[in-house]
């Protein structure tokens, strides 16, 4: 079951942009956590929030953010399962790590829709800062790895 609830518009913190969100996706990981499945990483409280990927338009910036500016149309991702709010809302405040300024002339639905390269993207630079493989903003180059011969 869903419920629809009229909750405070979350403020940016430090290095975080505030999004008015016009497009949001539920994925397969949605459903499992709602149903339990994750418990060991989600926690067991319930309600779960629902809504990882968002795109929209940024409204406000956190301090100390750079690199983005009100009105920018971005998409993004919310961090895996440290998200206190979902995606499925009015706003969203989200790390700028975590948001690609959308091609122009996209529509936000289709920025959704068509998440799952420029996520998987994100995702893959995240990890890589957090191993310090990489640092801000270097870029991240996706493509198979190099094997040995032997």
């Amino acid at each position: 079951m869903l419920a629809v609830r009229e909750v405070d518009v979350p403020q940016p913190g430090p290095g975080e942009v505030l999004v008015r969100v016009r497009a949001a996706a539920l994925n397969p990981k949605d459903v499992f956590t709602r149903r339990g499945s994750f418990r060991l990483l989600s926690g067991g409280r319930f309600p779960k929030i629902v809504g990882l990927d968002f795109a929209g338009e940024i409204v406000g910036l956190g301090r100390g953010t750079h690199g983005y500016h009100q009105g920018d149309r971005v998409f993004g991702f919310l961090s895996h399962w440290s998200a206190i709010r979902g995606t499925v809302a009015e706003y969203v405040s989200a790390p700028t790590r975590h948001l690609a300024a959308m091609p122009r002339g996209c529509p936000f639905e289709d920025s959704c829709r068509h998440l799952a390269l420029p996520v998987a993207y994100l995702h893959v630079h995240e990890l890589a800062l957090e191993r310090e493989e990489v640092s801000d903003p270097d870029p991240v180059k996706l493509g198979p790895r190099p094997r040995s011969r032997g």
